[in-house]
């Protein structure tokens, strides 16, 4: 009899769950999990781990055979990740509907990271055979591999995941160490890379020797050996007994280069491979070696020497050794900090001399040393703190005492060097070596980087720090604490637990008490925002000049000539800004058919909290209404007039369909109105259109017959409407011409007959990835588009926009209009005709270069105007 084992197992597993379930458990399933690999199909074992994608629990992998599974409730979805050393990491969520649908059990096929093997051995260049050798092996500079080869294993293998330039650095007994580089490429499957060493026996070691010139003795010697060919630096050795040595290769020049004390640095050049030892003959210096010593335990101590020359030129060293440049008598005065200063007198024969020692010894004043500990910051005196000294070997000195001044006193041994440490919860911990000449010093305490906290006080409405302000900050318990000013850097300092609760007070000339908000940044840095006093938020909305009524203007504002945010009200047509005598505030409101206003903004237009900007329309539309009359029959003969106070008359026009003249009129303007009709008396009115706000507009006419016979009217034929002038047409198979520069050359450009229909690139226009928004606030060469159209009323152009070929067509298509609306309006801001601006986009459509690089793709990113009318 035969079965499937997974199918009986969990046959078998499922009875055991639910015999638990039947008893009071929780019912549970069991998820089967296996893998394999997706290029050729074979199984795989991998590491499995399975976490709830509700709680984020994680589940137990178990094992049954070769089975691996996971008991988890019903009603349970799963995140379920597969790992595996060469594979890419796999991870899905599973819902409860899936893993029902998969009958429990998940497949994951598992895709094989590309890899190479470095198969790496060494070659004697000698007999061309192998040798044990060890490698290190580095991938961008970073060591992946280490290992190497004996006569019985003659290579070395090693699995790599990356393609690039690989460093082998090569060492064997015998031969040089070698360092090469290997271009390894990864696969699927694994590429094998053969990397062969070829290794150059090791050059025998020759003795350089360093002697003195006129005495022939050893030199200790720095001996420095370069690489004339590389720059580099193949030795560098100090040599206390004067010889050192070095392996000079065939076919590499060197350069050495020879330091010694008091000796004239010597410099020698090597060609090729150097056989013999070498001897280097170095000539010695005259000069002075200082000893200044405590003439009561001869220990050397730090000086300052000063020294007369012979012809009296004076000079002060700090070192120990002088170099004299004249012969004769040198005075020498040596001083130190706590000791009596004393002299003497060098006789230099010989600027070829060597080496003369002077050795001069200072009286101690005062051997007891006095610490002062203070708050770097407040300046106040520490009595708290951890006061320690330590000797050479770590052992503590005893016998520290506090005077009544607070300060640290303490004897030490001469003979000894001593370094003190200070220590103190909520600072930073001090270390100081003691020297003999500073007996009496203060220590100043830094505060612990978690203690301390940097505020900053910056203006509400320019983000500006405020500097003339004082802060002060309390405690839960009511404790001022001491606030630091920090003027270099514009902020204040204050020393507090993190987790402790503070408040801020602050008093700042032109601000408001209360504190506007508190923004804590990383790093203990707190930002304090204040508001000034005088500053109060206004509500801007525009209405009507004539009509007074509400009506929905486009605001911008400026401080200090600066663009500033406008918050949007719920109701339209209304901004909320904020107003103080801070700064130069300019309102700008903006409306189709309206002249726009800018004007500066000051507190003495606020009222209520309100500020009501007046826009006027270009013009205002008038209807007459003749009240005898309603038919063009009636009105065949009737002269109708409308003359400004010059008598220029203003145009009219006839709607036959209201039966009433229509004529587009100023608001400041005032007009005579006069009407002949024959039967009727002459009528004549002087009128202004504010009059005619409460009958919207319209004027009604009435007028008086005469008692002579009515006329015949006449028929007046209803003129025919002139067809709209069609567009020119466009050719998009080449790429747009060039912009002219200058408003000048646009002129001369669009004026000219076969310019209609051109198309120009706007290459100034640059738009963010996937927005809208012109990247600028000024454009210059939009600004000369703008005034060329405002000079030239007969031009009529269009803006178009492109977008590549990435993403969706139809929201790049979207997107293209609305780029080209954008500019559009900026030339509408700039004082353009918007009745002679027309927008379009055509999206990924009509490129100009193929969409196969970023670089095309740029190109293709466009926007053009075409020339429609001049």
């Amino acid at each position: 009899m035969s079965f499937n084992k997974p199918v009986f197992i969990r046959s078998f597993l499922l009875v055991l769950f639910t015999m638990s379930f039947a008893t009071g458990s929780i019912a549970q399933e069991i998820i089967y999990l296996q893998a394999s690999n997706d290029y050729n199909g074979q199984s795989l074992d991998v590491e499995f781990r399975v976490e709830s994608s509700k709680s984020k629990k994680s589940y137990t992998i178990k094992n049954e055979g070769n089975l691996k599974y996971v008991e988890i409730p019903r009603m349970e979805s799963l995140t379920i990740k597969a790992f595996k050393d060469g594979y890419y990491v796999e991870e899905k969520e599973y819902s409860e509907d899936e893993l029902i649908s998969n009958n429990y059990e998940v497949k994951v096929s598992m895709q094989q990271r590309p890899t190479a093997r470095l198969i790496i051995s060494a070659i004697s260049s000698e007999n061309n055979r192998k040798v044990p050798a060890s490698f290190d092996v580095f991938y961008l500079g970073k060591m992946i591999g280490r290992g190497n080869t004996t006569r019985n294993v003659e290579s070395y293998e090693l699995p790599v995941e990356q393609d690039g330039m690989y460093v082998i650095q090569t060492k064997s007994d015998g031969f040089d160490d070698l360092q090469k580089q290997i271009q390894v490429s990864v696969g699927i499957p694994e590429n094998r890379v053969s990397a062969e060493i070829i290794l150059e026996k090791e050059a025998n070691e020759v003795a350089l020797k360093m002697i003195d010139e006129q005495t022939g003795r050893p030199v200790p010697s720095t001996v420095t050996i370069l690489n004339t060919q590389t720059g580099d630096s193949n030795f560098s050795e100090f040599s206390g007994n004067g010889t050192v040595l070095f392996a000079f290769k065939s076919g590499t020049n060197y350069k050495i280069i020879v330091d010694a004390e008091n000796y004239k640095k010597l410099e020698k050049s090597i060609t090729g491979r150097q056989i013999e030892d070498l001897t280097l003959r170095l000539k010695q210096n005259t000069f002075v070696d200082f000893e200044v010593v405590d003439r009561a335990t001869q220990r050397k101590i730090d000086a300052e020497i000063e020294i007369t020359s012979p012809s009296g030129k004076k000079e002060v060293v700090k070192e120990d050794t002088f170099f004299p440049q004249e012969n004769g008598n040198y005075k020498i005065v040596a001083h130190s900090p706590g000791y009596l200063e004393n002299s003497g007198t060098v006789m230099v024969n010989s600027l070829a001399g060597g080496k003369m020692d002077f050795k001069i010894e200072l009286t101690e004043a005062d051997k007891q040393y006095y610490v002062k500990v203070i708050d770097h910051y407040s300046k106040q005196e520490l009595r708290d703190v951890e006061f320690r000294v330590f000797g050479p070997k770590g052992e503590q000195l005893r016998g520290i005492k506090q005077n009544e001044d607070g300060e640290w006193v303490f004897i030490t041994d001469p003979t000894k060097e001593y370094f003190i440490e200070a220590n103190l919860e909520t600072y930073q911990d001090f270390t100081k070596m003691l020297k003999e000449d500073e007996k009496k010093f203060t220590i100043e305490l830094f505060w612990a980087i978690p203690f301390t906290h940097t505020i900053k006080l910056l203006d509400k409405y320019d983000g500006e720090v405020v500097n003339s302000a004082a802060l002060k900050v309390v405690d839960k318990n009511g404790n001022d604490l001491f606030v630091f000013h920090d003027v270099r850097n514009q902020a204040f300092k204050v020393k507090y637990e993190k987790s402790m609760a503070v408040s801020y007070s602050i008093v700042a000339n032109g601000y408001k008490d209360d504190i506007a908000g508190i923004n804590t940044k990383p790093g203990n840095n707190v930002e304090i925002i204040l508001e000034r006093a005088d500053n109060e938020r206004v509500t801007f909305f525009a209405v009507d000049y004539v009509t007074d009524k509400p009506i929905e203007a486009v605001y911008r504002y400026f401080r200090d000539d600066k663009l500033v945010d406008l918050s949007k009200n719920l109701k339209a047509g209304e901004a909320t800004g904020d107003l103080n005598d801070a700064g130069k505030y300019r309102l700008e409101a903006r409306l189709d058919n309206y002249r726009p206003f800018n004007g500066e903004i000051s507190k003495a237009g606020v009222v209520d909290g309100r500020y009501k900007i007046r826009l006027k329309r270009d013009t205002y539309k008038v209807k007459f209404d003749i009240e005898n009359f309603s038919t063009p029959q009636e009105l065949s003969d009737l002269t109708f007039r409308i003359l400004t106070e010059g008598r220029v008359r203003i145009p009219e026009t006839f709607t036959a369909a209201t039966g009433m003249y229509e004529a587009n009129l100023d608001a400041d303007t005032d007009y005579m109105l006069e009407l002949v009709k024959n039967g009727y008396a002459e009528y004549n009115e002087r009128f202004n259109i504010k009059e005619l706000v409460s009958s919207n507009f319209v004027k009604s006419i009435n007028l008086e017959k005469l008692p002579e016979p009515e006329p015949v009217a006449i028929k007046t034929p209803k003129p025919e409407p002139t067809p709209p002038k069609p567009e020119p047409k466009v050719s998009y198979e080449t790429p747009a011409e060039e912009m002219p520069e200058t408003a000048q050359a646009m002129a001369k450009e669009f004026t000219a007959k076969e310019s209609i229909g051109k198309r120009y690139l706007l290459d100034e226009v640059y738009f963010d990835q996937s927005s809208a928004a012109i990247r600028k606030d000024e454009i210059p060469q939009l600004n000369e588009l703008a005034k060329t159209l405002a000079e030239n009323k007969s031009l009529v152009i269009k803006i178009v926009g492109y977008t590549d070929n990435v993403g969706d067509a139809r929201l790049n298509l979207g997107l293209s209009k609305f780029r080209a609306k954008a500019v559009s309006n900026y030339l509408f801001y700039q004082g353009a005709d918007p009745n002679r601006i027309h927008s379009d986009g055509f999206g990924q459509d009509k490129p100009v270069a193929s969409n196969d690089s970023e670089e095309d793709r740029s190109k293709n990113r466009r926007v053009e105007m075409v020339l429609l009318e001049n």
